[in-house]
């Protein structure tokens, strides 16, 4: 079965935002995942390293996935919003065809990564589509789930996997898939949580689990559109509470220059200087008091909570209240 693209942003706006993120000294998440390069280096990240957190996630969702299934109606749209996960929705969905219709939609500023799931797909036979778009977009997926109702059937399941709700500012995905929501559609959150008192040795661990080589070079790929490289620097991994958020841990990877440094980008001229740091990434860690209450405050209600403590892993069904 064909696979339809659908384009809703542009390669102008996606290098005047990255230009602004230099200028500001932040990263957003997706310029890790945008390009051949970058997407590969994701995918060997997660697939061919020692990184534990998404190996045990994808574990854990093998675990629950028929559990999940039972929640759900036996006719139903997967809208998978971020594509970091990876594979972990064809999870989902060879689960799902043992006794539900479905069909299976991604939306995502990455299309090399889209292309890739697409494509360890192309042997499951349902519909399938990707909409090339910026995920904080709520008027653009409001229009997928509209679109994609009118296609096949009548409720959807917005899938946000990868602790792709954890890497975003707070709330933020929770806001963009309810706008696009109706009574009859669910929603499937993976993300992290840290214990009620965090301590020096977990502390480490999390530092250990995202400061490993092949992260941090991947990492390091959220520069490759401008001249910047580990000639001019290092990245440094830190644990600390949200400045906005303080009941909100977050991991963070720092970009901090060894020495003074001009780049250009866009014909703009940019400067920066020895122990100046961009953030280059995060990821938040919740409490799971304080995630029930986002979620909650956010208009969800719960329909059913699976929860790893010992991996601090956690992957909430929810409908809208």
């Amino acid at each position: 079965m064909s696979i339809a693209y659908h384009y809703k942003t542009s390669e102008e706006k996606l290098e005047l935002e990255y230009l602004e993120a230099l200028i500001n000294r932040e990263i957003p998440p997706k310029y890790k995942f945008l390009g051949s390069k970058n997407a590969k280096s994701w995918i060997k990240s997660c697939t061919d390293s020692n990184y534990s957190l998404y190996l045990e996630s994808f574990k854990f969702l093998n675990s629950i996935e028929a559990d999940i299934s039972a929640e759900l109606p036996n006719e139903i749209n997967i809208i998978a919003v971020c594509v970091a996960n990876l594979l972990k929705d064809k999870v989902l969905i060879e689960e799902f065809m043992k006794n539900k219709d479905i069909s299976f939609s991604l939306m995502d500023t990455s299309e090399e990564l889209c292309s890739y799931i697409m494509q360890n797909l192309e042997d499951i036979n349902i519909p399938k589509s990707v909409y090339i778009s910026e995920l904080n977009n709520r008027k653009n997926l409001k229009l997928v789930s509209k679109q994609t109702k009118k296609k096949n059937h009548e409720s959807n399941l917005f899938t946000i996997l990868g602790n792709t709700f954890g890497v975003y500012p707070n709330g933020m995905m929770l806001k963009t898939i309810k706008d696009a929501m109706t009574s009859d559609d669910y929603a499937l959150i993976e993300t992290h949580i840290s214990p009620d008192a965090t301590d020096p040795k977990y502390i480490q661990s999390m530092i250990t689990n995202y400061g490993n080589e092949d992260y941090n070079n991947h990492i390091m790929q959220v520069f490759n559109k401008c001249d910047i490289s580990e000639d001019d620097g290092y990245i440094d991994v830190t644990y600390s509470n949200d400045r906005l958020f303080p009941d909100i841990d977050k991991v963070s990877h720092y970009f901090t220059f060894k020495k003074n440094k001009t780049i250009r980008y866009l014909d703009e001229k940019l400067s920066f200087v020895k122990g100046e740091k961009i953030l280059a990434t995060y990821s938040n860690k919740y409490k799971l008091n304080i995630l029930r209450k986002i979620i909650k405050t956010n208009g969800f209600k719960m329909v059913k909570e699976y929860i790893n403590r010992e991996k601090g892993l956690i992957y909430i069904l929810c409908q809208i209240k």
